[in-house]
């Protein structure tokens, strides 16, 4: 259905009485219903299939964004290349080591969770290198 029809369907008063008249949530106190002549919209939208998921934010940069339970958080710079690199390796369909990923990764499996500091000391990488990996 085209955004158009939706948006006039929305705005009919009969779509309004009928569906606003329906529509409860639930707090700890129980059902309650919105207040009169309050639109409800419920959106189901699925996972997305592909990561880091952005937006754009009113100063026209981008940020991405990770969701826990029912709150979207925003993702560290980190976490966006690490999404991006896992893309790329899926998309080339295999995955190469160089010498200082290979490195880090065998500190991390000897160390187990380490803190970018230890690794770097472990390895002889530069915060930067360590980072970027």
């Amino acid at each position: 259905m085209p955004i158009e029809a939706i948006l006039t369907m929305m705005s009919s008063a009969v779509w309004r009485e009928r569906w606003v008249s329906t529509i409860s949530s639930s707090t700890d106190e129980g059902p309650r219903r919105p207040r009169e002549g309050a639109v409800v919209l419920r959106a189901s939208i699925p996972k997305a299939s592909r990561r880091p998921v952005e937006c754009k934010e009113a100063d026209g940069s981008w940020r991405a964004y990770y969701r826990v339970a029912d709150e979207n958080i925003v993702a560290h710079p980190l976490m966006v290349k690490a999404w991006r690199l896992m893309e790329e390796s899926a998309d080339s369909g295999g995955v190469a080591y160089s010498a200082p990923e290979g490195a880090l990764l065998a500190a991390l499996g000897r160390r187990g969770p380490s803190s970018v500091e230890e690794l770097m000391v472990d390895t002889h990488l530069s915060r930067q290198t360590a980072e970027d990996i």
